[in-house]
């Protein structure tokens, strides 16, 4: 479809969508701008490879409303950019009484209402609900709305459908640390007080896989949001294989969060686990973020390639005895807030209501390695930053007269 088409008022029943690049049901790629597309109900099954979409494969500044898939969407191995209404958006507006009946599946950015979001794209509108109420599954870089957002917006959302990320893509996980000597850092490296490790990440949540640059608010998601499993060499104990899980979001970068609600569900996975946002960096904040009811849980973060647990120590070794811990992360608001040098990352007027732990222990004796994932807290599990600040008076009474600007997290509550 070029510039300025009008495609509008329609319904397609039954049949089969199946391609390569650029599918779905309605329009394979809208290509040139100012195209209005609106008031259209899908019940064909789509299948593709790359942009799939249960109505749009790809959309560039196209003004869409009032759409609605019923049919299945899958796409196929390595597929990327896969949506339960559209695969690939830049820019232009999704709105009105759009919503996904359909179960979507792919590889990875797969989304139950878009799979990629990215130059300005606005998903929802303050006078409509945009929802997807069937499960998503994917690799890496899954949500219940959004796969990935990349300076684009979810306003007035809700999930429904359960999240599933069985992926993994590969991931550094940094913290501030003391140590001194690499050797001491269980393989990873360091460079000016900071320690990196690649880790697995699948980035899973309840709207949206990824953010960047973007904005998430007025949302609620319901499904639960969890990662792939594996077994330990007992052929018994299970653990979440990858990490970035969160109730609103996975991971989220430069990313504002406003008025978010995940309620009633399970959200697990590896590491970096929160009922509203499992990874929270650059400067990136959440304002009336809630967790009503969600179970929290992460088993231990694992090495990307030999799958071993990941560790860290954060004071030298020897000065206060091995104090060397599996990476877990795990909050009833943030898994973990990582701020370095000017970012500025805060949690504000935000409560839990939920369960957060690591692994259950079954028996005192035999304490299984999925239960030593560690930092779990009712609000954020970990914050590291790159800065401090003193203590003072001056601050004190600050926070106290309700000016949090300078807390990473203020008036909130577990």
């Amino acid at each position: 479809v070029g510039k300025g088409a009008y495609i509008r008022n329609f319904t397609l029943n039954s049949g089969s969508i199946t391609g390569q690049r650029y599918v779905g049901a309605a329009i394979g790629g809208i290509m040139g701008d100012n195209t209005v597309v609106e008031n259209i109900t899908n019940s064909a099954t789509v299948t593709g490879i790359n942009s799939v979409g249960g109505l749009v494969g790809y959309a560039y500044q196209a003004a869409m409303s009032g759409l609605v898939n019923t049919g299945t969407v899958t796409g196929t191995d390595g597929s990327q950019s896969i949506g339960g209404i559209i695969g690939n958006m830049t820019g232009g507006i999704l709105g009105g009484t759009t919503y996904n009946l359909g179960g979507v599946s792919g590889g990875h950015d797969v989304g139950g209402i878009v799979g990629y979001a990215t130059s300005g794209a606005t998903i929802g509108s303050d006078a409509f609900q945009i929802y997807n109420q069937l499960n998503v599954t994917g690799q890496y870089n899954v949500g219940g709305v959004a796969g990935s957002l990349e300076a684009s917006t979810v306003t007035n959302a809700a999930n429904y459908g359960n999240v599933t990320a069985n992926g993994r893509t590969e991931d550094t996980y940094s913290y501030h640390t003391a140590e001194t000597n690499q050797a001491n850092l269980d393989g990873a490296s360091l460079s000016g007080g900071v320690a990196s490790i690649k880790v697995n990440a699948a980035n899973a949540g309840g709207i949206a896989g990824t953010s960047k640059d973007g904005a998430i608010k007025d949302v609620t998601n319901e499904g639960d949001v969890t990662t792939g499993q594996g077994t330990l060499t007992d052929e018994k104990t299970k653990y979440y294989t990858a990490g970035n899980v969160g109730g609103i979001v996975g991971r989220a970068e430069d990313t504002t969060i406003t008025n978010a609600e995940n309620k009633e569900n399970t959200v697990a996975g590896a590491h970096n686990v929160g009922g509203v946002a499992g990874f929270l960096t650059g400067n990136s904040s959440i304002d009336g973020g809630v967790n009503n009811g969600g179970d929290i849980t992460a088993t231990g973060a694992r090495k990307y390639g030999d799958g071993d647990f990941a560790q860290e120590r954060v004071r030298p070794y020897g000065q206060y005895g091995d104090e060397i811990f599996n990476i877990g992360n795990i909050g009833g608001i943030v898994g973990y807030i990582y701020e370095n040098g000017g970012d500025r990352v805060r949690v504000a007027n935000s409560g839990n209501r939920g369960t957060v732990h690591s692994a259950k222990i079954e028996n005192q004796n035999n304490i299984p390695e999925t239960a030593k994932a560690a930092n779990v807290g009712g609000v954020v599990g970990k914050i590291s930053s790159g800065t401090s600040m003193a203590l003072n008076d001056t601050f004190i009474n600050n926070v106290e007269n309700g000016d949090g600007t300078a807390a990473t997290v203020s008036n909130s509550y577990n």
